[in-house]
């Protein structure tokens, strides 16, 4: 038991210090996941968020160790540093992957404090962990999405050499259909067309098309470069213009009946420039 400096026996500053130290851990279970575990990593005690998070009941954790929750997404040197830590007396501070009882995955900001016996040896942990599985997600996602646009960069460059290699061939007609084949292939799509600008006329013109109606090509065989179609704001914004619903696309409202009739939900288009 703990006694104030200045007077040891005040039972009544002995209580209140009781009380602080209950009003501590009131608080902590109520705003983290904690578990206690004995020197081998035993459970010996988990709060209600513990359970909560991991979907199981008090009673299959307690006996357990923290295996039942692991993901294996940790290598076994990452866990082998951590039990290092801890039976040395450190606290260790990181980030789990853990599974839950229902294979969900969760990920936990994470502290373990070692308690200390006489001997000053831990004898027991106490493990804080705040849910970032949210937070987490979001970092895949922003990764993922630079994974993505960097490969389509290095596509577009590769479509870019394609299209400059196109001046340079006698066969016009064949490199058209090349870069239209490839095209579709980057952008993992049944069809498409691709179109040449006339600067004097300011025209653009579909010049090779793969899998679209007569209808559709008939209409868009020649679309003015200020007409607002995607093709068009694509040369003009010098840049991919993807449309992921042509429904609420202003500068396709004129052009809804032919997208109705050939059954087109989206569309994109890429602009490729000669080096000059």
């Amino acid at each position: 038991k703990y006694h104030p400096d200045k007077n040891p026996g005040d039972k009544k500053s002995e209580e209140t210090f009781n009380k602080t130290i209950s009003d501590y851990m009131f608080a902590l279970d109520e705003s983290s996941i904690v578990a206690v575990t004995d020197q081998q990593g035993i459970i010996k005690h988990v709060n209600d968020n513990f359970c909560k998070i991991s979907k199981y009941s008090r009673e299959e954790l307690i006996g357990q160790d923290h295996r039942i929750i692991n993901s294996g997404y940790h290598p076994k040197e990452f866990i082998r540093d951590l039990w290092v830590t801890i039976a040395n007396g450190g606290i260790w501070k990181g980030e789990l992957k853990n599974k839950a009882k229902d294979g969900t995955i969760y990920w936990v900001d994470t502290t373990i404090v070692p308690f200390f016996n006489d001997n000053g040896k831990p004898y027991q942990y106490i493990a804080i962990r705040s849910d970032i599985t949210q937070r987490k997600k979001a970092e895949e996602e922003i990764l993922e999405s630079k994974r993505k646009l960097d490969n389509e960069a290095a596509a577009l460059e590769e479509l870019n050499e394609a299209s400059n290699r196109l001046w340079r061939i006698d066969n016009f007609e064949a490199g058209l259909q090349e870069i239209l084949a490839y095209s579709t292939k980057i952008f993992g799509t049944g069809m498409g067309n691709v179109q040449i600008y006339d600067e004097e006329k300011k025209i653009l013109t579909i010049a090779a098309s793969k899998g679209f109606s007569k209808e559709f090509l008939d209409y868009f065989h020649e679309v003015p470069a200020e007409d607002g179609t995607v093709c068009a704001n694509a040369l003009k914004n010098r840049r991919q213009v993807v449309v992921e619903d042509v429904e609420k696309d202003e500068g396709l409202a004129p052009h809804l009946h032919i997208f109705h009739a050939t059954g087109i939900k989206s569309v994109q288009s890429t602009p490729l420039f000669n080096k000059d």
